[in-house]
């Protein structure tokens, strides 16, 4: 995986970003928070080896202090320098010292630096100078010989610090985004290795053999008004436009009188796309009836906001007749479902439903069906052998690979004249077209 993918893959998955990285700042928040505050006060000590004698004697002992100088920072901390430490602080010898006290060296000098970490600055202060004055006693006690003396002597001095030390916010911060973003990119990558579902016209294509007669992108405003083809000048009806010109384009050699809209699953779009279709036939000219045939779960009439009482189910079972059922809005006879019946497939594939078929296809140039999904029941089977075309409505992210291939194999099963996909709520179109990494 490029890291272009990557990248396409976390702005695709941005939600796992925005989670991840305020996940992050909430734990950086409360690290900050449950973190008590601490002080450090440093001072630098040089020690001094001093061997009696001339120039080689004196070069020896330098040598000699810097081969020695990882066991003086040892002493620095050890039970002897502390005890001397409490001794010069008159604390006893069960009292706590107010902080801690740490040694490293520089390399290559006889430098020594001692730390003291204090949740009190003045406290950490004090332990930084007493401590500088305990070493130097300790050291002067571990003479050698009578010839050699070590020492420790401060060069830089304990200053009061201003600030604590520790938590730093603005790092623990700059840590938390940065750990975040990685994190958020690793999940957003696996995400999309493990995914299964139709991201692009290839995935689809290739899933149901067809070609792609519309991609409709992914928009707030076809959920709070999805019937955006009655507006003219609606810039989000453009792709239903195009699919009456492919639906136009596909079925000019059998006609195009009836165009079965289905999906693989519920909520993948079916109804929106047909409702859309149908206005935008109409608009062109064209005699035409939407007929809600998913009478398990009808949607024709609250996309129109219709209140029907009748429709196809009071139509089929004799309780209304076709004419008193139909409902005129944007140009395009409408056929609700009607009330929901117990059974809906007896009624689809009966004699009466196919008879009203036959008279709704002599009265109007291209009726439009609005069937049940595929895979959770067999009404769209039983639908599509009564129809020119089949549309199959993909949905972006949500249909997965497998369920498209079934559904071509259910369909294709029973000579369903499949004539391609609609992809609907596309976030890219060049990623729908060409995919994340071309």
């Amino acid at each position: 995986m490029t890291f272009a993918q990557l990248l396409g893959a976390l702005r695709r998955r941005w939600r796992i970003l925005v989670v991840t990285l305020l996940a992050a700042l909430l734990a950086a928040t409360w690290q900050i928070q449950a973190t008590d505050a601490l002080y450090e006060s440093s001072t630098t000590l040089f020690v001094d080896s001093t061997v009696e004698g001339g120039s080689q004697e004196s070069l020896a002992s330098v040598q000699l202090s810097q081969s020695l100088l990882l066991s003086y920072a040892r002493i620095a901390m050890s039970d002897a320098t502390l005890e001397e430490l409490r001794t010069d602080l008159g604390l006893q010898e069960d009292e706590p010292l107010g902080g801690t006290i740490t040694a490293g060296v520089e390399p290559s000098t006889l430098l020594i630096l001692l730390t003291a970490t204090s949740p009190d600055p003045d406290r950490a202060l004090l332990l930084a100078e007493r401590a500088a004055v305990a070493v130097d006693t300790v050291l002067r006690g571990l003479r050698p010989s009578s010839s050699e003396s070590v020492t420790a002597r401060v060069i830089d001095r304990a200053r009061l610090p201003d600030s604590p030390a520790s938590p730093r916010p603005l790092f623990s911060y700059a840590v938390a985004l940065l750990a975040g973003a990685v994190l958020a990119l690793l999940l957003a990558a696996l995400r999309e290795l493990t995914d299964r579902s139709v991201r692009t016209i290839a995935d689809a294509q290739d899933a149901l053999g067809v070609p792609a007669l519309a991609i409709v992108p992914h928009s707030r405003r076809l959920r709070e008004a999805p019937l955006v083809a009655a507006h003219l000048s609606e810039s989000m009806a453009e792709p239903f436009r195009a699919l009456r010109t492919t639906v136009r384009f596909a079925g000019a050699d059998a006609g195009h009188g009836r165009v079965l809209v289905t999906s693989p699953k519920a909520a993948e779009g079916k109804t929106l796309v047909a409702a859309n279709l149908a206005v935008t036939l109409a608009q062109s000219g064209e005699r035409v009836c939407l007929v809600d045939a998913d009478l398990r779960r009808p949607g024709v009439a609250a996309i129109f906001g219709l209140d029907a009482t009748h429709g196809l189910a009071s139509v089929i079972t004799g309780q209304a007749t076709l004419e008193a059922s139909l409902i005129h809005r944007h140009g395009v006879a409408l056929l609700p479902a009607g009330p929901r019946p117990s059974n809906p497939s007896e009624l689809l594939g009966s004699v009466a439903f196919y008879d009203i078929l036959e008279q709704l296809s002599q009265e109007y140039e291209t009726v439009v069906i609005d069937a049940p999904p595929v895979l959770p029941v067999t009404d769209a089977v039983v639908l599509s052998v009564n129809v020119d075309q089949v549309l199959v409505v993909l949905r972006q992210g949500r249909t997965t690979v497998t369920e498209a291939s079934r559904s071509r194999e259910i369909l294709t099963g029973v000579d369903a004249p499949l004539a391609g996909f609609v992809l609907n709520g596309a976030t890219g179109a060049k990623d729908a077209y060409y995919g994340s990494g071309d």
